[in-house]
């Protein structure tokens, strides 16, 4: 179940990523002489040769037909993640929404279960090292990440 999730949002965001890296030089990561062209193709070749991001969704929901997957994800993030109460309702909802079988909400919950993975993570491995402002990540990552929001509010 992992293995997907983590190929969707890499493949993903390594485009976003290497884009804002040319962008961030200007002139410079256009041209050749500069590594980011090659860089910005090679992040768009994950997503080619891993599968479109709506295949790699589509895994996570073969997984959990196959395997049941969901009920071993979703026991192994409460445990993690105990201390984010919020975190229980979130997962139940990502999972239901994953379940639906609507293929075009599939990535949209592929992309939910990614983010409580790496907040339930995040807050064990707090919780491991004493380590408030990671807690303080874990809990963000669920606000900006995952939680609805209203998208004209300034509020953080």
């Amino acid at each position: 179940m992992l293995t997907p999730l983590l190929k969707f949002r890499a493949c993903r965001d390594a485009r976003k990523i290497t884009g804002d890296a040319m962008e961030v030089r200007g002139g410079c990561g256009y041209i050749e002489e500069w590594p980011d062209g090659r860089l910005l193709r090679d992040a768009h070749l994950g997503s080619i040769w891993e599968g479109t991001t709506n295949v790699v969704a589509l895994d996570v929901l073969r997984a959990d037909r196959r395997e049941g997957s969901f009920d071993v994800l979703r026991a192994h993030l409460l445990r993690l993640g105990d201390t984010l109460p919020e975190l229980p309702d979130l997962v139940g909802r990502a999972i239901a929404l994953a379940r639906s079988g609507d293929g075009a909400v599939v990535r949209q919950a592929a992309s939910a279960l990614y983010h409580l993975t790496s907040a339930a993570a995040m807050a064990w491995e707090a919780g491991r090292l004493g380590d408030d402002e990671r807690m303080e990540l874990a809990r963000m990552v669920l606000r900006h990440r995952v939680s609805p929001r209203d998208p004209l509010c300034r509020k953080a």
